[in-house]
């Protein structure tokens, strides 16, 4: 397939649509990713209709959300799995069950909801498939992913980026947050283009509140994006079935 035929678009996509979601399209220009669109959008209909707006022939969609959820309560077994790997490293997977996720989406995980829309209306293949197993070939196809144990791998950390503006405070948030976009400008198979305009958008010197979660949605949405020019290399692996919920994860440590 040739490479403008593709395109990589990544969602952090929020729980509830009361929230915003950062979404991101890359394509690949020469040895290097570019960032064709990055923003936030709101509802799942503007959501479907960024992704309708970058479609191509064969156009991989990685969700920062779970999309498989047949469980009522407790844990997936994927959940579980990454916990088990990742706890050092603060990785663990937060519980995904249906009692959980319907509070935020009138009794429907949102990830499903949003990855039928994409099945019945764009052509995507639903439930996701083993991601082992379609390197190389053409179509559209949307997985789950969760960015805090692929920054690990990716970036070789001994812990995540504490860029969530949490309990830490303001300083370390946007310290933490520039070396995301440090490590993220130094990834090099392949390499990503973040443009001087773009940083200066994802600029959270000054940020607070709204606007320094909507540079997070964005900067989490572009390596999600990232992630899924990785699938078309045969560089992702799963944890999980795909049948009972599994997430994708980078193979290797390659920078």
């Amino acid at each position: 397939m040739t490479r403008l035929s593709c395109c990589f678009i990544g969602i952090d996509l929020a729980w509830s649509p009361r929230n915003s979601t950062g979404v991101a399209a890359l394509r690949l220009v020469g040895d290097r990713l570019n960032v064709a669109a990055s923003g936030v959008r709101q509802t799942n209909e503007e959501i479907v209709d960024f992704i309708r707006e970058h479609i191509a022939p064969t156009t991989i969609v990685m969700i920062d959300a779970p999309l498989v959820v047949p469980n009522e309560t407790g844990m997936r077994p994927c959940d579980r799995l990454m916990t088990s790997h990742f706890w050092r490293q603060h990785a663990g997977a937060y519980p995904a069950n249906r009692n959980i996720l319907g509070r935020y989406n009138k009794g429907v995980p949102r990830g499903k909801e949003l990855g039928l829309v994409l099945c019945s209306q764009l052509g995507f293949a639903w439930p996701p498939p083993d991601v082992r197993k379609i390197a190389g070939q053409r179509g559209r196809f949307v997985f789950e992913c969760y960015p805090h144990p692929a920054q690990v791998i990716l970036f070789g950390l001994a812990r995540t980026l504490k860029y969530k503006h949490k309990k830490q405070g303001w300083t370390v948030a946007r310290a933490e947050f520039s070396r995301y976009v440090g490590y993220m400008r130094a990834l090099c198979s392949p390499r990503i283009e973040l443009e001087d305009s773009l940083l200066r958008d994802l600029d959270v010197s000054e940020a607070r509140g709204r606007a320094y979660k909507e540079r997070e949605d964005r900067l989490d949405a572009i390596f999600c994006a990232y992630l899924s020019a990785l699938v078309t290399e045969g560089r992702m692996d799963c944890l999980g079935d795909p049948h009972e919920g599994s997430i994708v994860l980078p193979t290797t440590l390659e920078r």
